[in-house]
């Protein structure tokens, strides 16, 4: 990822300039990762105190819930900030959102080939255990050439399917 510039933030009633930069070094660290993991005390308080987050009762709950392919969840809420959020923004908020809007759609690309390659993996397995085996569609030119699939109905017996 290019290096990013650290904004200019002032001081406020909630947050220092210091603060603000810790906060957001660590959320462009969590973009870069694509995960909570290494999210600090100061950067979740951040988020479920001024962001619009529910607290999730601690800060390893709040990692869980963004976890994996919910983390799009996370940085989705940089994107399309609520109404109520936008007319108080901090600069820090405003540093976060213009983060998070330059990396959404490779993340969102990212998130959906994880889940298909996820999903072809589950479904190569389940092939694997009933003994067929899973290739892409266009592999048969001709479709005399698929196999012949069974299909088991209620009663136990097997059914051919063509």
């Amino acid at each position: 990822m290019a290096t990013i510039q650290m904004p200019s933030f002032s001081d406020e009633k909630w947050y220092s300039a210091k603060d603000k930069e810790k906060i957001f070094k660590n959320f462009v660290t969590s973009v870069e990762k694509r995960s909570l993991e290494n999210m600090t005390e100061l950067a979740y308080n951040y988020y479920h105190g001024h962001c619009g987050f529910i607290a999730h009762y601690s800060k390893s709950g709040f990692q869980q819930e963004y976890a994996d392919s919910r983390f799009l969840v996370f940085l989705n809420a940089f994107v399309d900030v609520p109404w109520y959020l936008r007319a108080n923004q901090m600069d820090l908020h405003k540093a976060l959102c213009e983060i998070a809007r330059q990396h959404i759609d490779k993340v969102v690309q990212e998130t959906k080939n994880r889940l298909l390659n996820r999903e072809i993996e589950q479904l190569k397995a389940l092939a694997y255990r009933l003994g067929y085996k899973v290739v892409p569609k266009d592999v048969f030119d001709d479709e005399s050439e698929e196999s012949v699939l069974f299909n088991v109905e209620d009663n136990g017996q097997l059914r051919l399917i063509s």
